[in-house]
């Protein structure tokens, strides 16, 4: 039995929860209206769909759920925001490390990447990076141009695009003018990243004593003194100018940092009856909690369209955006900031004359940071041209053509006091261009019958072609630091170059 001030839950399947509050009288009327998410038009593929009459698993998320987040990726701006989707960090560097699963773990080794579309166009995913690393593919798109995503979860992701939706589809849908008054929108914003779940590692003293205890129950000193010994002439090759008993390094502090993040936005929208537009510009800057990485992309959008009549209207879809990558070693290399925990307390960072130490344990990832530098260049133009065709009330024709050019280039120098270079320095460099054109041509039946059921043909088809270059190149041997391009080295050691059509 309910008391007064209870409060009563009223709810059925495709009708909007009610809610009452138990007074006095013992009857209580509700009447409970349609829920407008069922009347929700979400993207599947070829056309929109309404959600009332979709047998489709598909996720939906909206522009006002990641609109103003300060982050360089669309991925972690979807973070905790799509049900039944795993989105996790790999790492804390900028350019990559985002993993997406959408239809659970099928395999241990092979990718498990979903597919990428952008109002209708299929991502160019090819890791071009000359570093180990994969780039994240939506680094260039700007994520305040985004409208609505929809993700395809269940089999509807294959019989739309094959097998590449076999890791499920990402539907990437960017924003259109709307009719009425041109609006101006302007915002900037700025944010601070900080690691977190740093480890708590022995300090000098513990980690002395520790390695003391074990060397004397190792077994392999006749007695205290002389297992102390031989611990104390170890932690000295280490030292560099100091005293190590002095020294209390805390390596995380020196491989990571406080980011910061400035975001700025542009955009002008609006039309009449016939013509609507969005235009948008943006910049980020980005420093990495990780030392030494940094991201910087400059993107621009126009989104165009036009009612030409009754039957016909046309479209275009534009955008390009350059990205800058200040990147570092790949995550198992010892010379990168990830591999720090892996060096001892007793050890120095820096020198007394402020230059870092060249004698710790493992290699000094601040001698990486210092003298050598990984740079990568992203530009993509991202366009696409479409029209409408109304053959009848019930049968449309729609005719799209994609073209997607990526071009990477990767700038690599490793300076003559960098850990593990014997060549008197050495430099990289790297250019991979893919142009991928696609067109996609296809007609929707669509035929609402007795006002209870509904009939919805696709018959299409889609083409794409693809063309690839790529050229690299290593000098070794340069005069000083301050000479970092291919032409000052001494010798050409290596290059390769390919063509893919």
């Amino acid at each position: 039995e309910a008391n007064i001030g209870d409060v009563l839950v009223f709810s059925f399947v495709g009708m909007a929860t009610q809610e009452k509050t138990v007074g006095i009288s013992n009857i209580i009327n509700v009447i409970l209206s349609s829920d407008n998410l069922l009347e929700e038009v979400v993207v599947v593929g070829f056309g929109t769909q309404s959600k009332q009459l979709l047998t489709d698993n598909v996720a939906k998320i909206d522009s006002d759920q990641i609109g103003g987040i300060s982050t360089p990726s669309v991925q972690g701006a979807l973070i905790a925001k799509a049900p039944g989707v795993q989105i996790t960090q790999i790492n804390g560097k900028l350019e990559g490390g985002v993993k997406v699963i959408i239809r659970g773990l099928s395999s241990v080794s092979a990718s498990q990447e979903p597919l990428y579309v952008i109002d209708g166009i299929e991502m160019n995913n090819r890791n071009t990076s000359s570093i180990t690393a994969k780039l994240n593919p939506l680094l260039s798109l700007n994520p305040n141009d985004i409208e609505s995503i929809d993700i395809l979860k269940d089999a509807s992701a294959t019989a739309i695009y094959g097998a590449k939706g076999t890791n499920g589809v990402i539907l990437i849908t960017t924003k259109r003018g709307k009719q009425g008054k041109s609006s101006i929108s302007l915002d900037f914003s700025t944010g601070i990243g900080e690691p977190t779940h740093k480890r708590d590692w022995l300090n000098t003293s513990q980690y002395v004593e520790l390695l003391q205890e074990s060397a004397f129950n190792s077994g392999f000193f006749a007695d205290r003194a002389e297992s102390d010994a031989w611990v104390d002439g170890r932690l000295q090759r280490y030292e560099g100018d100091q005293n190590y008993l002095d020294v209390n390094t805390d390596w995380q502090d020196e491989a990571f940092q406080t980011s910061i993040i400035k975001d700025a936005n542009v955009s002008v929208s609006g039309g009449n009856e016939k013509t609507r537009s969005f235009i948008s510009g943006s910049y980020n800057d980005t420093k990495g909690i990780v030392r030494g990485n940094s991201l910087k992309r400059y993107s621009m959008r126009a989104n165009l369209d036009h009612e030409v009549n009754t039957y016909f209207s046309l479209g275009l879809n534009a955008s390009y955006s350059s990205t800058v990558i200040d990147r570092i070693a790949g995550d198992n290399a010892f010379v990168t900031p990830l591999q720090a925990i892996a060096q001892i307390p007793t050890s120095p960072a820096y020198l007394a004359d402020g230059e870092p130490n060249g004698n710790s344990l493992y290699p000094n990832f601040l001698l990486q940071d210092k003298y050598s530098y990984r740079k990568t260049t992203i530009r993509r133009i991202l366009s696409k041209v479409f029209g409408d065709l109304k053959i009848l009330p019930v049968l449309t024709f729609r005719s799209e053509l994609g073209y997607d050019y990526l071009y990477q280039t990767v700038d690599r120098n490793t300076g003559r006091l960098a850990p593990f270079q014997s060549t008197n320095g050495q430099s990289f460099a790297s250019d991979d261009g893919t142009e991928i054109i696609s067109t996609n041509n296809y007609f929707t039946f669509d035929k609402r019958f007795f006002d209870t059921s509904n009939l919805n043909i696709i018959l299409g088809m889609n083409y794409t072609r693809l063309k690839n270059r790529a050229n690299s190149v290593t000098g070794d041997g340069f005069p000083t630091d301050d000479f970092r391009s291919i032409s000052s080295a001494a010798t050409i050691s290596a290059g390769t170059g390919t063509f893919t059509n």
